[in-house]
């Protein structure tokens, strides 16, 4: 068959609605392509460049595709080429990159006080010190999110050995070209002024300076910067893994250990999963990375779809409306004067206190919930996120886990999970798996079996009761009438039978302050009264505190941060995407718009840049929702106030 004929049948693919029917015509069709002509049709040919304020990726792009139009290729193959060429920017480095030191640290077994001979603050004898309490260190440098502008940027031929190489992976010999032939000069230009953006070389300026301590990320907060005395952060370290009874020191090498590993892994025939990684280290890429991750996704979807659910598990934080609005209309129904008491919980020592056997336990307990329903595996897809709930194959685009394969990998897991620390080979024998891709959800599953447990010990009163966790996070909230003191006094006896629910190893720490008001991963529920409203108030990191020009949380890189400017639009819009999603109240978003505003001015951004973002934003999605046009014609902003249909935002 002729080579235009096959690419009509390549493009016709696109008629079919199912996915997988598409991609597996296309890649049968590419085949015969690539076998008859020696070019792959499916091919992205790419272009990878560092980020440079000084290039025009349009020109790039046009460059590539003038190269592939001049190649011998047939015409109809051209055009699949020319419309998917890409030019990519990558990243360069981050302030935090060039200055942390913490890994090479918490490899050494050295750690001596080297913190005498700087005056900066200290903590019980030793430097402790963020990084924007260092004398002489300039501001940009002070949030580690901040991308670095390089030393060299990216030269002429630099940029035309990269073209030229992506020409040659995608055309072989179907393109006629050298090296030298690339003309990139319209590639470039000339910019009027200079970049504002620090450079690497005063990134490592300051790490010379203070490369005797030990400069780490702090925890939760990514953007700021810590230097700490090498004494001080290796006996953190020792509290926490050397001398922390749920880790057992290994008198044998990683090799070995991980060639024992290996061999239980073919014992269990876990290969059925995921192929064991020979490439895969301890801590870093770890061999069974692959086969974790597919058995999490199973287990993810084992809980959520587990049916007349009596758990709290929330999958993930934007169900937080969705389940709130299940809980007002459930109360709701209910007959006199009603309201919610509203109490939240942090699990503390989850991960590090709970004995394997409780684990297993929990998983079994899952799975025989499913076992009753007549359920015996799932099918995992090897790429992408979806699992089916079915017993026969799927295919070859899918890996079929039966639920005795998933007690065994975990009982692996619980037995083979590793780390190092100071350069010695820990084992974890007590707690849920560190660091794996399975320790979510096996946390989830464990507090799922005991909040079961209680709300089926409730009996009638189960009625009464209403509970959303994620992860160590809980909510809970009782009804009762408040014309009858006897119902208030009922709902604080349930209360304390929950507190105990968890067992004597898991502690359940109150975290509000009694107002009916709690706050909750990153926003503050209020519960109303008559009738039952729960009001969702997004919260940004910096919202309490920026009323004081505080802003300790570095959640935005700042605006002369060497990056793309749609970087950081992205990064604004996706924030207001988060709010839109969570709130359920038009007037709680403005509070938290004002907050970012603030934020991002104080962060260097002119004032017509969030109003671009807002309007962005705004474009054909939130446009037809009142509260939000509201905000957005207070602050000036000019948006496009034509409502797209639901049908062209999907094929858009």
């Amino acid at each position: 068959m002729e080579v235009g004929k096959l690419m009509q049948l390549y493009t016709t693919a696109g008629a079919f609605s199912e996915k997988g029917k598409r991609k597996e015509i296309k890649e049968l069709v590419g085949k015969v392509i690539r076998k008859k002509i020696g070019v792959n049709a499916r091919h992205k040919t790419t272009v990878s460049v560092r980020y440079d304020r000084d290039i025009k990726k349009r020109e790039v792009r046009a460059e590539l595709q003038k190269w592939i139009s001049e190649s011998k290729v047939h015409a109809a193959v051209k055009g699949v080429l020319k419309r998917r060429a890409r030019v990519v920017w990558k990243r360069n480095r981050t302030v935090a990159n060039i200055l942390c030191n913490h890994i090479a640290a918490a490899k050494s077994e050295e750690g001596e006080c080297t913190c005498a001979r700087y005056d900066l603050p200290r903590a019980e004898g030793h430097v402790v010190a963020r990084i924007a309490q260092v004398p002489g260190v300039k501001e940009l440098i002070c949030n580690g999110k901040n991308i670095t502008r390089p030393t060299r940027g990216t030269e002429g031929r630099e940029l035309g050995e990269r073209i030229f190489t992506a020409l040659k992976a995608a055309m072989w010999d179907h393109v006629d070209i050298q090296q030298q032939d690339i003309q990139v000069e319209r590639c470039y230009v000339q910019q009027t002024h200079a970049s504002s953006a620090i450079t690497e070389e005063e990134v490592a300026e300051v790490r010379k300076r203070y490369g005797h301590l030990v400069i780490t990320p702090m925890d939760r907060n990514a953007g700021e910067i810590v230097l700490l005395c090498p004494s001080t952060y290796q006996h953190a370290l020792k509290k926490m893994f050397i001398y922390n009874g749920a880790y057992r020191q290994e008198e044998v090498n990683e090799k070995e250990a991980m060639a024992a590993a290996r061999d239980d892994y073919k014992k269990a025939r876990l290969e059925k999963i995921a192929e064991w990684d020979r490439k895969g280290k301890v801590g870093c890429a770890e061999p069974t990375k692959t086969g974790s991750r597919r058995v999490a996704r199973a287990l993810n979807v084992l809980l959520a779809r587990l049916p007349e659910a009596t758990h709290f598990n929330m999958g993930v934080t934007t169900h937080l409306k969705e389940k709130l609005t299940q809980v007002e209309r459930r109360c709701n129904s209910k007959k006199g004067e009603a309201m919610v008491l509203l109490r939240s919980y942090d699990i503390k020592e989850m991960f590090t206190s709970l004995p394997h056997n409780a684990i297993r336990n929990a998983v079994d307990w899952l799975l025989q919930e499913w076992e009753a329903r007549g359920r015996e595996k799932v099918s995992v897809s090897r790429r992408g996120r979806e699992v089916v709930m079915n017993q026969r194959s799927r295919g070859k685009g899918y890996v079929q886990i039966s639920f005795q394969l998933i007690r065994e990998y975990v009982k692996f897991e619980l037995n083979h999970t590793y780390t190092t620390c100071r350069g010695r080979l820990l084992k974890q024998i007590i707690g849920i798996p560190m660091g794996k891709n399975s320790s979510p959800p096996l946390a989830c599953i464990l507090c799922a079996r005991y909040e079961t447990r209680f709300m089926r010990s409730l009996g009638k009163d189960r009625a009464l009761f209403q509970g959303i966790s994620f992860m160590d996070d809980v909510t809970t909230g009782v009804l009762v009438d408040k014309r009858n003191e006897g119902s208030f006094r009922k709902a604080e006896r349930i209360m304390e039978a929950f507190e105990e629910c968890y067992g004597r190893r898991l502690v359940l720490v109150k975290t509000d302050e009694g107002g009916n008001t709690i706050d909750f991963i990153g926003t503050k529920v209020t519960a109303t009264a008559g009738p039952i409203r729960f009001l969702i108030t997004p919260q940004l990191k910096n919202q309490e505190t920026i009323i004081n020009r505080d802003i300790p949380f570095k959640s935005f890189q700042d605006y002369h941060s060497y990056s793309d400017k749609r970087a950081k639009y992205g990064a604004i819009i996706g924030t207001l995407h988060r709010i839109r999603r969570l709130t359920n109240a038009g007037s709680a978003v403005i509070q938290s718009i004002m907050a970012m505003r603030l934020e991002l001015r104080r962060r260097g951004y002119p004032p017509t840049f969030f109003a671009s973002a807002l309007a962005k934003f705004a474009r054909g999605t939130i446009v037809s929702e009142d509260s939000w046009r509201t905000l957005l014609d207070s602050m000036m902003v000019k948006y496009d106030r034509r409502v797209q249909s639901e049908g062209k935002r999907g094929r858009r």
